[in-house]
């Protein structure tokens, strides 16, 4: 992705504890791209990006949202 000067892929990876695997990564030096925040579709999830330039977001499942009930932001 650097080489390429733009991201070319998400990973989007689960995890048990999101704020935890934030600090630890945070506090490994990790280059976070966004905080922890919950999401309107019931994730709440951080990016980081890797020293080759991709993108991973870590999430944790926090509530259930029936699709009629997903209002994106804004």
């Amino acid at each position: 992705p650097k080489q390429l000067g733009q991201v070319t892929q998400h990973t989007y990876i689960y995890v048990d504890d999101v704020d935890q695997h934030f600090e630890q990564a945070k506090g490994a030096g990790a280059t976070i791209l966004e905080p922890p925040e919950d999401q309107f579709y019931g994730d709440r999830r951080y990016g980081a990006e890797d020293p080759e330039g991709h993108h991973w977001y870590f999430a944790q499942h926090i509530r259930d949202v029936a699709p009629e009930d997903m209002q994106i932001p804004g």
